[in-house]
């Protein structure tokens, strides 16, 4: 039987769902990678994942302030946007690319 939370998931975004779980599951187990989670990510998961890694791997290590690894500093708008710019700014660098990233739509 299909998983009814996948049903409504656009079948090129599912890819990368499922790439996701396969591969940043592997890596840490909270939080859990579930398709409607990984749909539209809230920045609190988002922030979870990244101090995971951090811990984890030690990927990025350094980069945010001992403010800014605690989640309930991260609120504003700004502070949030703040802290997936550096994120994605160090991926881009450690893999080479440009990270695609709307974080005009980052909620308050």
């Amino acid at each position: 039987m299909a998983d009814p939370a996948l049903a409504d998931i656009d079948p090129d975004l599912l890819k990368y769902i499922q790439k996701t779980q396969e591969t940043l599951g592997k890596v840490i187990k909270k939080p859990k990678m579930k398709p409607e989670v990984l749909k539209k990510p809230p920045f609190r998961f988002l922030h979870d994942c990244v101090t995971a890694v951090i811990e984890a791997r030690g990927f990025a290590r350094g980069l945010f302030t001992t403010e800014q690894l605690n989640p309930d500093n991260v609120t504003t708008k700004e502070a949030k946007i703040e802290f997936l710019d550096k994120i994605i700014d160090c991926v881009g660098i450690a893999l080479a690319v440009t990270v695609p990233a709307k974080l005009a739509e980052v909620e308050d």
